[in-house]
């Protein structure tokens, strides 16, 4: 896991700092773009439903798989304390990014982040050292829970939340979620008109042309 990092400032100084610090840091350039496009968004006659969710996924893999990771073996090692420590950067990470833009975080993000793969997140998970199996429980509650109120939110499709939440190696084998079920039944009918409208009115919006309803009566 790491701890901090060193950096070289503008004016050639080096600089000690959080790896959390130093995340944010690094992220700050894909925020402020966003910013930028939510702005021009709002301006828009006909603001369209933007996501930025893969943007944020892949600004974040690319920061976290800079860094050494741990083989399988040091991170089966990893003590309930360093895992719960990993947890409470990554939550105010995930916090920090959600005070610009919606954000729903995954098991891949919170394992790249501690510098662990898959197979030993779910080792650590399954885990005879009760202490540790009960806080990487925590991690899972708090991934799924964003999940399913992200998909209540309509900020990811229900459709992909379903089957994520319900694989088992890479997503987290939730077969009995009736909370989930009945936020995706709730959310779907909705979610699918606006993502169908939004693609139209952007495509006639290119070609200057005006949405109208196909329900309009002639005048006779």
């Amino acid at each position: 896991m790491i701890d901090y990092k060193v950096v070289q400032n503008a004016d050639g100084t080096e600089e000690t700092i959080t790896w959390l610090e130093y995340c944010k840091r690094q992220m700050q350039k894909t925020l402020d773009r966003v910013v930028y496009e939510q702005q021009q968004n709002n301006e828009r006659k006909k603001p369209l439903q933007l996501s930025f969710n893969n943007r944020i996924f892949s600004s974040l893999m690319q920061i976290f798989l800079q860094e050494q990771h741990l083989s399988n073996e040091e991170a089966l090692c990893l003590s309930a304390d360093q895992i719960r420590a990993a947890l409470l950067d990554f939550t105010s990470l995930i916090g920090w990014i959600n005070e610009t833009v919606d954000y729903v975080p995954s098991k891949q993000l919170f394992a790249a982040f501690t510098g662990i793969t898959i197979s030993a997140y779910n080792d650590l998970l399954a885990s005879d050292n009760k202490d540790v199996s009960e806080q990487m429980q925590i991690v899972e509650d708090y991934i799924v829970g964003h999940n399913v109120e992200g998909a209540k939110d309509r900020a990811v499709d229900p459709g992909m939340t379903r089957f994520y939440l319900s694989t088992n190696e890479q997503g987290h084998g939730v077969t009995k979620a009736s909370n989930l079920e009945q936020a995706i039944k709730e959310a779907t009918p909705l979610l699918a008109p606006l993502t169908v409208l939004n693609q139209f009115a952007a495509i006639q919006e290119r070609n200057g042309l005006k949405l109208t309803s196909g329900n309009k009566k002639k005048k006779t």
